[in-house]
């Protein structure tokens, strides 16, 4: 059922309206800066609407490598921070609305204001600027594709897929369930890839989405399909930098994170494990609002942190989910030769090392340095075949850890264990005491609540579950 009322779109109740800043849209001259529709029906306000939703795109990725990566094991929170709870994981479903807003309700809005973005511009393209390339509104669809697979990957069952459209009221809709909110994610991506004929890069992002959407429902077949002639190089990128903006404010990790290193027991070794992957090493990053540094590991593959080209869909990922779908079809060779030729060609180089001890004894050491693979990183070496099919997979998991090191990637691995894989949650998420700021315990929670702002919403009705 769906219940469409103008009502919504001119009081902006529900979190889409309000992050859109959609007050009344029948009133040309609006408060606030808001923007009238007289302004972007037109050409070029639908070409501003798709780059206002680009700037969307990459502000939402890099709040989710942070948000997902806390939750999860891959960050800790930095100093001070009012991200610790999150960390933490001590996340209580609430019921009536803060008289402060909480950095998960701004992550929230975003999402959806990513969606409402997409939408919006997509509708005005198409009537305004028929011939402009329709991998551009193609790309448009894959940005909400993608703003639909964080909501389910970090929020708890029970999202409201809304909805704002061009010339069209606000719709309420009533709450989807986390498979409901990847499958319809699946169906942004094929509308995609339809209008991305021309376009290798925005086929690249929507093939890969639609393949990460799938792999998250346990539809295997179907994931290694969706990315079929994806190549290991492919990728697509975007600028995206860990400052609030290019213009050189401070850093988003010095503001609230730092990689960890494992984390609360169950966490993985990221920062001292060797792997070249995961890299994090000391860096000092200016503290906003104070004449001042904070040190903090950070991913050597995102320095220089305030300029970097960010593979937000890769062939790398393509390649995991293949491995991923020969490893249900019990295809253990197939997989670890899938996993290998990421890791490395199979070649090394020999490398002797003379040195003297203490006792002045020439020793000489024999080190080998692994050529990259298909995932361009060098000193690899070939996995092992595991033994077990639960070392398979705990190899497996590792693996795309590694590969997808803060990519906004954890939290939807670690949600598929599990949900699909059957694992329990204590086992993979960080536990026992906790050492950030504010101390106590870890706690239980492994997804966000959905900001009681939505229960605005007259058919929400909270978290229908919250694994």
């Amino acid at each position: 059922m769906q219940i469409t009322t103008r009502a919504a779109v001119i009081v902006g109740l529900v979190t889409v309206c309000s992050a859109l800043g959609c007050r009344d849209l029948s009133n040309p001259t609006l408060p606030d800066g808001v923007r009238s529709p007289e302004t972007y029906h037109s050409r070029e306000g639908g070409v501003m609407l798709a780059e206002e939703a680009l700037r969307q795109f990459r502000s939402v990725w890099r709040e989710m490598t942070i948000n997902t990566g806390l939750l999860t094991d891959e960050l800790s929170a930095a100093g001070t921070t009012e991200r610790a709870e999150l960390d933490r994981r001590v996340l209580p479903e609430q019921t009536a609305v803060p008289s402060t807003a909480y950095p998960q309700q701004y992550e929230y809005a975003a999402l959806h204001k990513l969606r409402g973005q997409a939408r919006l511009a997509r509708g005005v393209l198409a009537e305004y600027a028929p011939d402009m390339s329709s991998a551009v509104r193609g790309r448009l669809y894959a940005f909400e594709g993608y703003a639909e697979i964080w909501l389910a990957d970090l929020f708890c069952s029970g999202i409201p897929l809304s909805t704002i459209d061009f010339k069209k009221d606000f719709t309420y809709q009533a709450p989807s369930t986390t498979e409901e909110v990847y499958l319809h994610a699946v169906t942004l991506f094929d509308s995609a890839l339809a209008l991305s004929a021309d376009s290798v890069a925005v086929r690249i992002l929507a093939q890969v989405g639609k393949g990460r959407a799938l792999l998250a429902v346990g539809q295997y077949a179907k994931a290694e399909a969706a990315v079929a002639d994806v190549q290991p190089n492919d990728a697509y990128r975007l600028r995206v930098a860990f400052r609030t903006n290019f213009g050189g404010s401070p850093n988003l990790f010095a503001q609230h994170a730092t990689v960890s290193d494992r984390e609360g027991i169950n966490g993985l070794v990221f920062r001292t494990s060797g792997d070249p992957r995961t890299a994090s090493p000391l860096m000092q990053l200016p503290v906003q609002g104070q004449q001042s540094i904070r040190e903090v590991f950070f991913p050597n593959k995102y320095v220089p942190p305030d300029s970097n080209w960010v593979a937000i869909a890769s062939g790398i990922e393509a390649q995991l989910i293949r491995a991923e779908a020969a490893l249900h079809r019990n295809e253990s060779g197939n997989w670890l030769s899938l996993l290998n030729r990421l890791r490395t060609t199979g070649a090394y180089t020999r490398i002797d090392t003379v040195y003297t001890d203490t006792t002045r004894t020439a020793i000489s050491r024999v080190d080998t340095l692994w050529e990259a693979g298909e995932g361009g990183v060098a000193g690899l070496k070939p996995l092992e075949a595991a033994a077990t099919e639960q070392e398979r997979i705990d190899t497996h998991f590792a693996e795309r850890a590694a590969w997808l090191f803060v990519s906004a990637q954890r939290q939807g691995d670690l949600r598929r264990l599990v949900r699909v894989y059957g694992r329990t949650a204590s086992d993979l998420y960080p536990q026992g005491t906790y050492a950030g700021n504010g101390g106590g315990l870890y706690g239980e929670a492994i997804t966000v609540p959905i900001p009681p702002a939505e229960r605005r919403n007259p058919m929400f009705r909270g978290c229908l579950n919250r694994d």
